[in-house]
């Protein structure tokens, strides 16, 4: 995971969708257990694309796991 993590990282820029390639870290680095990573990863995913169902849901499923119910619920809402 860490060589993902750091190919993603590198090539950021060259891969276009900042939203996929955000969520995709944010996905590497929960299963990382670098959860803080991972929240600002799925942030920045909700940032660059404030429409993007996809990003409010990885966010919201973080939130939920961390037992941040109320935040968990507005980006689920967000989602929806």
């Amino acid at each position: 995971m860490k060589d993902a993590i750091a190919r993603l990282e590198k090539d950021r820029s060259a891969l276009g969708d900042p939203d996929r390639v955000a969520r995709a870290l944010g996905v590497l680095y929960a299963r990382s257990q670098d959860v803080p990573r991972a929240e600002a990863e799925f942030k920045q995913a909700v940032s660059s694309k404030p429409d993007s169902p996809e990003a409010h849901l990885a966010l919201a499923r973080l939130h939920l796991g961390k037992g941040e119910l109320e935040l968990a619920e507005k980006e689920f809402k967000a989602a929806a």
